[in-house]
């Protein structure tokens, strides 16, 4: 029975592990079938909805705000809300961001999307619907200067213990995100909020403009050694709308937000909350085995790559056409070491490591790549061998991510670093 309260408890409310310990005796003693029994398997988990008056009051809330914002994050995606968020967006005209593995809820290339002027976004909005997202440090907190002091939020999560953590919320709705939208949806229909283009929006989209042409060189860099920028813009450009994307390690995992896109729901796999590193080949995998007819590629850093590098193994064993891509630039806490330590230490990995030889020595497939040209024959490749494949991309050291307007987590200064 402890097994069937673990799958519901895992499934229910905010989805996440459970851990199991069995007893020795209980997993190794042999038993007769006809002693088993067999508890009835786990239903769907119940959906709650909003309280009706906190669904009006939010609506009214929208409609006083002159520089709205919609946060969108991963909770929608777990209640699979994309049909009531898109028509939400529709009917509102909202312009919205979303969390890392709440991109694809809706299309990057909506007309209401900004995440091409996140900060500018984040910094100047007075009212702030934040739906099955958190204010943690992904938002960095919800606090100034990263966020306009005084905001009204909206907030929608399935979890009481959530609503105004960090930020008080001007309205607080419980509530599983489908159905809650689905409500919201239903009261604009007696209540219309729009806001559509306003100076607000196309302020933002002149931002985004801008933001976007100060990387424009750094995607179109034909330089050797490589840079993140350009590496992302090849796989970008290859991969379909329908390619799960599975992230790891830091500059790599980040600056691939800015640049591949998810066009589709639970599309795009992240580090989560905690920024745990060396998750990619697992989620790869795990990714494969539930949607096998899907291509599924995985971009690591070198570092995060050697935290569970040898389950590429297991791929191959289980014949499954992940495609691994290793950005190589051999530097393990060198942001560390130069900013926090004030000092250089012997301990950068040995350069151009030959990774895809290991791919190799399993079975698979193996790609070595020095030059931008050669990225997307490799990734060609590797997806059209039906193995486990393995690009492994040197890259420059030095590469790093456009100047950014605030610190990591929002703490320099105060954290001493």
């Amino acid at each position: 029975m402890s097994l069937n309260t673990a799958v519901r408890y895992a499934l229910s409310g905010r989805p996440g592990a459970v851990y199991i310990d069995l007893p020795a005796e209980i997993i190794n003693t042999p038993v007769e079938q006809d002693e088993v029994y067999f508890p009835a398997p786990v239903g769907d988990p119940p959906r709650t909805q909003g309280d009706p008056q906190a669904i009006e009051e939010a609506l009214r809330v929208l409609r006083s705000a002159e520089r709205p914002l919609m946060i969108i994050g991963k909770g929608t995606a777990w209640s699979r809300a994309e049909d009531e968020l898109r028509e939400f967006v529709d009917k509102v005209q909202i312009p919205f961001l979303t969390s890392p593995m709440g991109m694809g809820m809706v299309r990057p290339d909506h007309p209401m999307c900004v995440a091409g002027a996140r900060s500018q976004a984040l910094k100047n909005a007075d009212v702030v619907l934040l739906i099955g997202a958190r204010f943690n440090w992904i938002f960095h907190f919800g606090l100034p200067p990263r966020f306009a002091r005084g905001i009204k939020v909206i907030q929608i999560d399935i979890t009481a213990e959530e609503i105004g953590r960090n930020v008080p919320a001007s309205v607080g709705i419980v509530g599983d995100a489908k159905l809650v939208l689905a409500q919201l949806n239903e009261a604009w229909k007696d209540n219309p909020v729009k806001h559509g283009e306003t100076d607000w929006i196309r302020s933002l989209r002149e931002y985004a403009t801008k933001n976007q042409t100060t990387i424009q060189p750094m995607l179109d860099s034909d330089a050797v050694p490589m840079g993140y920028y350009r590496m992302h813009r090849e796989v970008r450009d290859y991969i379909s709308e329908d390619t799960i994307v599975v992230a790891d390690g830091a500059s790599t995992m980040d600056i691939s937000r800015q640049v591949v896109n998810a066009y589709n729901p639970r599309h795009r796999i992240d580090a989560g909350i905690y920024g745990c590193v060396g998750t990619g080949v697992p989620f790869a995998i795990a990714a494969k085995v539930c949607f096998p007819d899907k291509p599924v590629i995985c971009l690591n850093g070198d570092w995060a790559f050697g935290f569970n590098g040898m389950d590429i193994e297991t791929a191959c064993r289980f014949k499954l056409p992940v495609v691994f891509m290793i950005y190589q630039n051999g530097n393990i806490d060198k942001w560390v070491r130069t900013w926090v330590d004030h000092e250089e230490k012997p301990n950068d990995f040995v350069p151009a490591i030959r990774y895809e030889k290991m791919m190799e020595a399993f079975g698979g497939h193996g790609e070595y790549v020095t030059r931008p040209e050669e990225i997307r024959p490799a990734l060609e490749r590797s997806f059209n061998s039906g193995k486990a494949s393995l690009i492994n991309a040197v890259m420059d050291p030095g590469a790093a991510r456009r100047p950014q307007e605030f610190g990591w987590l929002d703490r320099q200064g105060k954290m001493k670093y």
